[in-house]
């Protein structure tokens, strides 16, 4: 069988990943990675000026198929940027390459889910071994910029991802301490959802709650004022400051909860898959915290939890993987 190329992106608000690969055998393996290519966003008006400055740059032979992964919501064709005055539309991009491919649009965080069998060990931190069974759903949930929930399913006709808005689901808390952290932000917000406090935001959030039962010093509150989460989870880490300690096990406390929450309500034996960038950039803080510890304490279920595999994502270009794989997929049909 000839070589087919395909192209696939990792479209953020900030940056943009590209990666030119080459698949040989449509029916199985891995696409081969030839080029990639990084752009800062900024650079550009839009998307397909990034586009048009990456095939001027590289030798793109004719493609077969594309996936972009976008930051942002994808309605069929098209799809906007979150934080960026994007709007991208497959017909558009494939006019701009050779061959005019077929080009599909995903959610980057539903790319992740797609990335799962690319993964290699060293990109992945096993929390959890349990018992994988390979046809059961597998969750992907993802603390960063918000919370990102999804389900993966394969079986005979394949691979299915569905994103969901779980995310937005109702924080409930289950101790005392987070009965407390729920009043005080039910308060100030008109409804405390998980992603108010499983979020960049969140931390600051949580971090704001415990600070005002025992204030932080003058350091670390100005540190927090000007860098927000970032400056909790790296004063946890180097400073060993208390209270931004006790944020960051609080924080992935709840996580932990709400993960086993979610595994649980699908019965997610083919893994759990915690990708954003928060556990990634703090796993010495996750392993420490009673993250599995929440996870697993489902009364009457814990033996259940104990066989759901956890396993963190590490790898930052995840989602770069997953268009990959849907480009690939869409090879393989053509």
């Amino acid at each position: 069988m000839s070589e087919r190329h395909i192209l696939a992106a990792d479209v953020g608000g900030t940056k943009t990943l590209l990666a030119l690969a080459c698949v040989s055998d449509v029916s199985e393996g891995q696409p081969k990675i030839e080029q990639q290519a990084y752009f800062e966003n900024q650079a550009y008006d839009n998307f397909d000026a990034l586009l048009q400055a990456f095939c001027s740059q590289t030798t793109c032979p004719p493609l077969t198929a594309v996936c972009l992964a976008i930051a942002g919501p994808v309605e069929g064709p098209s799809a906007r940027l979150t934080n960026l005055a994007w709007q991208i539309e497959a017909n558009r991009v494939s006019s701009l390459l050779p061959a005019q491919p077929e080009v599909m649009l995903i959610n980057d965080f539903s790319a992740i889910a797609y990335a799962i069998p690319a993964l290699q060990e060293k990109a992945c931190l096993v929390l959890q071994a349990g018992n994988p069974r390979p046809a059961a759903p597998v969750l992907v949930v993802g603390a960063g910029t918000g919370l990102g929930v999804c389900y993966r399913v394969s079986d005979a006709q394949g691979t299915r991802v569905f994103p969901t808005e779980g995310g937005h689901l109702g924080f409930a808390p289950v101790t005392p301490e987070q009965g407390e952290l729920l009043a005080y932000w039910q308060a100030r917000l008109p409804r405390v959802s998980n992603e108010n406090l499983l979020s960049g935001a969140g931390i600051e959030r949580i971090f704001a709650y415990l600070a005002s039962l025992s204030s932080a010093s003058a350091e670390l509150d100005g540190a927090v004022r000007q860098e927000g989460a970032a400056a909790v989870s790296r004063f946890a880490r180097e400073r060993k400051d208390a209270l931004a300690i006790h944020t960051m096990e609080l924080f992935f406390e709840i996580y932990g909860a709400v993960a086993g929450d979610m595994a649980l309500a699908m019965l997610a034996h083919g893994g759990v898959f915690l990708a954003g960038g928060i556990a990634a950039k703090n796993s010495d803080l996750l392993q420490a915290s009673r993250f599995m510890q929440a996870f697993v304490s489902k009364a009457p279920h814990e033996a259940i939890m104990r066989e759901i595999p956890v396993t963190l994502i590490t790898d930052q270009h995840a989602g770069l993987l997953g268009a990959l794989a849907v480009a690939a997929e869409l090879a393989r049909q053509t």
